[in-house]
């Protein structure tokens, strides 16, 4: 029996070397945290398409967990995606990145036209306060790991839109015109500069959709705006792309089928965009270092478009619409 002890043994090592061989190399893994601009692209196979398409294999932790539709960044301690962040950090130690969206609610809640600069000053450092209180809670578990506070783009506000919630938010901001409002965002973005250091960048967005889908409200086309790698780039973080005096193209937003477009989500393929903008201007490098050429990566063939059925779609939009609780 001894014998046979050794040679089950012997047996099961062998059993546990050939199958850890066979698990290969341990991936990378990337959280997808905050508020609906990261539970939307995960739905939606967004940021999933985005990795796919740069070549770079990783692991996307949560989406669903570690986010919450309509959270704001002073109320985001209270969900459990908050927590379930950094409970995963604790546990993984291939977790490299959180990419962590917040503010943006805020933004909707509290911000006014018609505010004062302090007004607007203050708001905006109250709403950074949360931000960084989070972003240092990370840091307390996983100084190591990078995080990425990821901004917005541009919307499409408008009066008759079909859900009472949005209206409302559309009224309480003042009705704002698409300069209005994308100046006062642009400030927003430019104001957030202040949570870079060490471990952590800020990045926006503001004019990518412009570029990929026209601002037709401008008459411009697609692909005549500032490229991509040149909004919020590394040598200027600030720098916004894009027509300051027009609102998304309606066609860059999610959308219920022809009944409805979402004034601040975009659709499947626009999320893909926003987070290949983030991964050529810094995650791709956080995982890859110098090894990592955005360039090169997009110019690899088959890449998929990011597009998903009209029903998911118009599912993801729902669940937008509803947690804000708009009705018809």
């Amino acid at each position: 029996m001894k014998y046979i002890s050794v040679i089950l043994a012997a047996t099961g090592l062998v059993f546990f070397a050939v199958n850890s061989n066979a698990a290969g190399p341990v991936r990378p893994e990337v959280i997808i945290s905050g508020d609906s601009w990261s539970t939307l692209p995960c739905f939606f196979g967004s940021v999933q398409s985005a990795f796919s398409n740069r070549r770079l294999e990783v692991d996307i932790h949560g989406c669903l967990k570690t986010s919450h539709i309509g959270a704001r960044a002073d109320n985001f301690k209270s969900y459990s995606a908050y927590g379930e962040t950094l409970k995963h950090l604790r546990v993984n130690p291939n977790a490299k990145v959180v990419y962590l969206s917040l503010g943006g609610n805020d933004m909707f809640k509290f911000w006014r036209k018609d505010m004062s600069a302090k007004e607007e000053d203050d708001l905006f450092v109250y709403i950074r306060s949360y931000i960084k209180a989070f972003v240092d809670d990370i840091h307390r578990v996983r100084p190591d790991v990078w995080v990425l506070v990821s901004g917005y783009d541009n919307g499409y506000l408008y009066a008759q839109n079909p859900f009472s919630a949005y209206r409302e938010i559309y009224e309480h901001m003042g009705r704002p015109t698409a300069t209005e409002v994308n100046t006062g965002f642009l400030r927003f973005a430019k104001s957030l500069m202040a949570l870079r250091g060490d471990h952590t960048e800020y990045q926006h967005h503001i004019g990518l959709m412009h570029y990929y889908y026209g601002a037709p409200e401008a008459n411009i086309p697609a692909f005549k705006t500032l490229v991509p790698n040149l909004i919020s780039s590394l040598d200027d973080p600030a720098r916004a792309g894009g027509v300051t005096s027009a609102r998304n193209n309606k066609l860059a937003m999610a959308h219920i089928f022809s009944y409805f477009f979402d004034p601040h989500h975009l659709r499947p393929q626009g999320f893909m965009r926003l987070f290949e903008h983030a991964i050529d201007i810094y995650i791709g490098g956080w995982l890859k270092g110098s090894k990592y050429d955005a360039q090169d990566a997009a110019a690899i063939g088959d890449l998929v478009d990011g597009e998903v059925s009209a029903d998911t779609e118009a599912q993801g939009a729902d669940m937008a619409q509803r947690e804000f609780g708009g009705q018809p």
